[in-house]
């Protein structure tokens, strides 16, 4: 509502890109969008009416000046995923949110039963949703897996899964770009 009021009231609008797509969240027209990379630029640069007239610049991933941090997780959660990896080939970090995520388990759920590798999903969706019909509907998607395949690493938070984890699972967020980061095996659905 802010950027729609400030186009009213003609006053310049500048975003700052948290995630790929994110202009997709207002109908407003912004004069300049900061991207942090050429492929948040191009997704802008799809030009529409709305965006006709609105300059881009590639100013780097603010987001991933906190991977500086990351380095420091503690040694209990990287020693919790090292004894997984000891049972399981493949850690999934599963980080989702929004409509799109019952879909993104639905499809993951399916994928794995495809594989013939071991594999462990680690939930991870986002805490906005706890208490909703929406995760309580997630739940019930993850409770369907095969036994002992949904585990937890009590006290990581996602961006630490992603980067420790195989594959990292989710709609969109910072995660997936630590995984990709770390070059570890990003799987979008949105």
């Amino acid at each position: 509502r802010f950027s729609e009021a400030a186009n009213r009231l003609k006053i310049p609008l500048v975003w700052i890109e948290d995630v790929w797509g994110a202009h997709t969240r207002s109908k407003a027209s912004p004069q300049l969008v900061l991207c942090f990379d050429e492929i948040g630029e191009k997704i802008i640069g799809r030009k529409t009416d709305r965006f006709a007239k609105t300059r881009t610049e590639v100013v780097g991933d603010f987001g991933l000046e906190n991977m500086k941090n990351l380095a420091k997780i503690p040694a209990e959660i990287k020693q919790e995923v090292y004894r997984l990896k000891q049972t399981f080939k493949y850690l999934v970090c599963l980080a989702g949110q929004g409509p799109f995520t019952s879909d993104m388990i639905v499809l993951l759920k399916d994928s794995l039963t495809q594989t013939q590798e071991s594999c462990a999903v680690i939930s991870r969706l986002h805490p906005k949703y706890k208490g909703t019909e929406h995760m309580a509907r997630w739940q019930e998607l993850l409770n369907s897996f095969p036994a002992n395949t949904v585990v937890d690493v009590p006290g990581a938070s996602s961006d630490q899964l992603a980067v420790l984890c195989d594959i990292t699972w989710s709609t969109f967020g910072t995660g997936m770009r630590y995984a990709a980061h770390y070059e570890n095996i990003v799987g979008s659905v949105l």
